[in-house]
């Protein structure tokens, strides 16, 4: 195998990884995206029961909490 030809396959399969990898994490972050819109939708919904809540978020990739705001 030449030298060119090598540096090709390389460079293809580090763009193979590349790709693989950022689709991975768009569809991790787009389904926590849906599951959070869920979480919100439903906090919101029991809003005016309660009176008060909290939402929380501890990182990027985590998924939102929702608290009674008058603990």
């Amino acid at each position: 195998m030449t030298h060119k030809k090598r540096n090709l396959l390389i460079a293809i399969i580090g763009s193979i990884t590349i790709f693989t990898v950022a689709g991975i994490l768009f569809t991790k972050i787009y389904q926590n995206h849906v599951t959070n819109q869920a979480i919100i939708e439903d906090c919101f919904d029991n809003f005016d029961e309660v009176g008060e809540v909290v939402l929380e978020k501890d990182g990027f990739l985590s998924q939102v909490t929702c608290e009674n705001g008058e603990d």
